[in-house]
């Protein structure tokens, strides 16, 4: 398990704890992934350098990159250390983060447009920082967009408020081949479009695996989440409010009604079509998948998250591969030759979760948030 670990542009490959490291990566809706390392001090003379970038490369695999992120939280402890040595619990967050570090100038203030050129317009803005374009969706796909100042907003709003209209993913990735240079891209695009697809696929088919092409899953968790399922909203906008009902949904589920406002659609055209948008995302549950695979060295980075990958599961019913969008991912070793990674997968990504209150906007999901987890 050849691993080189860059902290800050310096190799702390023979201090980071080969027991005791989780990396995360996230893939939903700008979702910051974070998992913690441990790294030992032996000179108690380390300070992790917060904010700075952190690769790690496997040399076994093709390609080589495994993680790319910054330093976060830092927690030093020397319980059961030899005198004069000390850990560190270290944060890695994902390349997430850098959707917040950025304001919008003063080019933030946008015309009426689609939302993809409002997205090629925010790439080519000072406010991305280092993040280029990676996939953007095809303009057959645009959706129309009001005119909206960002002026002093950050990115993630502005790719929140597309995605609501467009019901698009994004994330922001990074599948370098090599080496320790950060090369940020941002993902825009409609789950159904299998974009970044992965070269793998996994089964619980023994007669399937053949552990190059095709991994065996373990500790399969299939959930089906109603939770989002609504046949009427009605959404108040900037000069009034519409009620949009789907009788469909309401016969196949029952009647629920939620409440939305979203002040940054000015016109009831607008307001109807948005409405229409969400209910045809909440007439159907959403389907989830956790599962772990072991992967050789050579092939642990040819899943990440992000892919779009071939999942077959004959126990719960899916007898031929379907498309699955990988939204998390969390590598940690199991021995020198191979690593256990488990995956968060999704077969949509819903533009919105909704929760319901007097008078208050609906919870933008993950809208701005981390997620802290090792599995």
């Amino acid at each position: 398990m050849p691993l080189t670990w860059t902290i800050g542009g310096g190799d702390k490959s023979d201090s980071v704890r080969y027991e005791g490291w989780t990396l995360a990566e996230m893939a939903q809706r700008g979702q910051v992934g974070a998992a913690t390392t441990i790294i030992d001090d032996v000179l108690g003379t380390y300070l992790p350098p917060a904010q700075k970038a952190v690769t790690v490369n496997e040399s076994s695999a093709t390609p080589n990159r495994m993680f790319t992120g910054y330093v976060a939280e830092r927690t030093t402890s020397d319980f059961q250390m030899p005198p004069g040595q000390r850990q560190w619990t270290v944060t890695f967050e994902d390349l997430n983060v850098l959707l917040d570090d950025r304001i919008i100038g003063p080019n933030g203030n946008r015309p009426a447009e689609s939302d993809r050129e409002r997205i090629l317009w925010l790439l080519s803005d000072l406010s991305m920082g280092p993040i280029t374009a990676g996939v953007i969706h095809a303009a057959s796909d645009n959706v129309d967009m009001d005119a909206v100042d960002y002026r002093g907003k950050r990115p993630r709003d502005v790719l929140e408020d597309c995605s609501q209209k467009s019901g698009c993913n994004y994330f922001v990735y990074d599948h370098s081949a090599s080496g320790t240079t950060l090369a940020p891209k941002l993902f825009y695009d409609l789950g159904s479009n299998g974009t970044l697809p992965s070269t793998l696929y996994l089964s619980d088919s023994a007669a399937d695996v053949d552990s190059t092409t095709v991994f065996g899953v373990q500790g399969v968790e299939y959930s089906y989440d109603p939770s989002r399922v609504y046949s009427r909203v009605r959404v108040r906008y900037k000069q009034g409010s519409t009620t949009q009902v789907n009788d469909i949904t309401g016969s196949n589920f029952r009647v629920r009604e939620v409440y939305k406002r979203y002040m940054r659609t000015k016109t009831e055209p607008k307001a109807i079509q948005q409405a229409t948008k969400w209910l045809s995302h909440a007439a159907t549950e959403q389907r989830s998948l956790h599962v772990s695979v072991v992967l050789p060295a050579a092939s642990v980075n040819l899943i990440r998250a992000g892919m779009s990958i071939g999942v077959k599961l004959t126990r719960h019913g899916m007898t031929g591969y379907e498309s699955w969008r990988i939204t998390g991912r969390y590598v940690r070793p199991l021995n020198d030759l191979t690593y256990v990674v488990d995956l968060d997968l999704k077969d949509k990504i819903k533009p919105t979760r909704w929760q319901e209150g007097p008078d208050v906007s609906v919870d933008e999901e993950f809208s701005n948030a981390t997620n802290v987890s090792t599995p």
